[in-house]
């Protein structure tokens, strides 16, 4: 399996409410672009705003969470390299790029592909 992560960081122009208002537009976009490549799962998380989030932030001088985040599967790499030659994937994505440009700070995310080990069994 392979995954594709987004962990994205609001503008900062953007209170919470208006990034939470992009991200729901947002998810949906990629719930047409997951099902049209045929991906396994997708999953999104967004950022709590919660005192443990700061404590933990300060007490290891890391950074502020993610806004959000979003992870896709595939089966491998070659399926998604012949997904992307897909004229409507590619228009989805296409509107994906600008849905993007409304609130994502793009210098401030991440994107990547990664594998993923499991480690202790799900419920």
């Amino acid at each position: 399996m392979i995954k594709f992560m987004q962990c994205i960081r609001r503008q900062p122009q953007l209170s919470v409410v208006d990034f939470r208002r992009h991200w729901d537009r947002y998810t949906q976009v990629w719930q047409e672009l997951a099902r049209l490549s045929e991906a396994r799962r997708m999953v999104t998380s967004v950022g709590l705003d919660i005192d443990q989030n700061t404590s933990i932030q300060l007490a290891r001088g890391t950074r502020e969470p993610f806004d959000g985040v979003l992870e896709v599967w595939w089966l491998n790499g070659e399926q998604v390299s012949k997904y992307l030659q897909d004229p409507a994937l590619k228009e989805k994505l296409a509107s994906m790029r600008q849905l993007q440009e409304e609130f994502v700070d793009l210098a401030s995310s991440s994107f990547f592909f990664a594998s993923e080990a499991e480690h202790l069994g799900g419920g």
